[in-house]
């Protein structure tokens, strides 16, 4: 029997010191509601719960952005819906003035409301969200192997050419240079081949625009001509229309890594075009243009529907990924919940424990630095 040294003493105070710990443990995880409290609580768990708890914020972000595109297009769809309205009735003024029953003064009073809204059309089609174009042909610069330009450079030339040409025929060679650089892009975008750049002059890039897969109909090219003139602004616009509608929009990030895809583009450009007070194929409206103008509106109708119809693309899409995103967040929260979050009902039953064990440990404790009292015993 020993004074000094009380080993029972020793070993009821490591005891009791490692119930405190484990009581302390079970205290913080209630308290917070989470299992790892410290990093030495779950050194690898933690390190996961890091790496799902940025995806899931990442995701969210994703989330937001899909729901600003929503936004983009349903505001894109609004002003549309406008235009739509005003080309209708452009097209029956144009209609009414047709007929040779109608005063000058009432085909004049027509023409009042159709200038007016001429002027509302453009304004809108320079409409703009949080800074960004509504509308336009906003092109992604995709590289071409093997070409001396990319299809948004080709793009910019044809188009300036195009105003060029418009404002003053004087001659096509400008205009057959950037339409054959333009078929040129395409034809090695869609063929992905460098060594197949065999559209070199403008006969062989109408048969190539001409295509089932392309434009689908002809253009009678003779220069010096009117027919030939409008038939060059016709392949032109057209051409370009059919890339601002296969590369045009706006990139959308829609996962957790950044990953982007570009919403089908709504370019207004033709419209607008013939909106212009000076340069427009819409001036003044009278008898005698009536019946073309009525033409050249259902075109522009039937352009119209159909980036409607893009718009409509783009929105579906953008609902479907906005649920794919929230299912994904879903799911990567309930990983990360295994990982981290406290199970009340083990840890309340641990915390029982625990609290018992520091109860006892502190009772025996008490009684083990009384037993070197027993020595003063053998000292009477």
């Amino acid at each position: 029997m020993v004074i000094n040294t009380n080993t029972t003493s020793m070993f009821a105070r490591r005891t009791l010191e490692a119930s405190n710990q484990a009581l302390g443990k079970s205290l913080a995880r209630l308290s917070s509601g989470s299992k790892i409290v410290s990093p030495e609580d779950d050194a690898a768990g933690l390190a996961v719960s890091s790496k799902f708890k940025a995806q899931i914020d990442r995701v969210g972000s994703a989330r937001s952005n899909v729901g600003n595109a929503i936004s983009f297009s349903q505001t894109q769809d609004g002003f549309l819906q406008t235009v739509y309205t005003a080309l209708r009735r452009m097209s029956e003024l144009a209609t009414l003035a047709a007929d040779q029953t109608k005063s000058n003064d009432d085909v004049g009073n027509y023409n009042k409301e159709f200038q007016e809204l001429k002027s509302f059309i453009k304004a809108s089609s320079s409409k703009q969200f949080n800074g960004v174009d509504l509308f336009g042909a906003d092109l992604a610069d995709l590289a071409v192997t093997g070409g001396t330009a990319t299809i948004k450079t080709a793009y910019t030339a044809l188009n300036g050419e195009l105003t060029t040409f418009k404002g003053a025929v004087a001659g096509t060679t400008a205009l057959d240079t950037d339409l054959v650089a333009m078929a040129q892009q395409l034809k090695q975008y869609d063929t992905d081949n460098g060594t197949d750049a065999t559209i070199t002059n403008l006969a062989t890039a109408k048969a190539f625009l001409e295509g089932a897969n392309y434009l689908n109909k002809t253009y009678a090219t003779a220069a010096g001509t009117d027919p030939g003139i409008q038939a060059y602004i016709d392949l032109t616009q057209d051409t370009l229309n059919l890339i601002s509608s296969r590369f045009g929009g706006i990139d959308v990030t829609d996962t957790s890594e950044a990953t982007t895809y570009s919403l089908k583009g709504v370019d207004m450009t033709t419209i607008e075009t013939d909106m212009e007070v000076a340069t427009g194929n819409l001036q003044t409206l009278t008898k005698n243009n009536a019946a073309t103008y009525v033409a050249t509106l259902s075109t522009h109708i039937n352009t119209l529907a159909g980036h409607r119809a893009n718009i409509g693309a783009n929105i579906s899409r953008l609902n479907m990924v906005n649920t794919q995103l929230a299912v994904y967040s879903e799911n990567l929260s309930a990983a990360n919940s295994r990982i981290e979050d406290v199970d009340v009902a083990v840890e309340s039953a641990d915390y029982a424990k625990s609290q018992i064990l520091v109860q006892s440990g502190t009772a025996m404790l008490a009684q083990a630095n009384i037993l070197p009292q027993s020595a003063l015993t053998l000292l009477k």
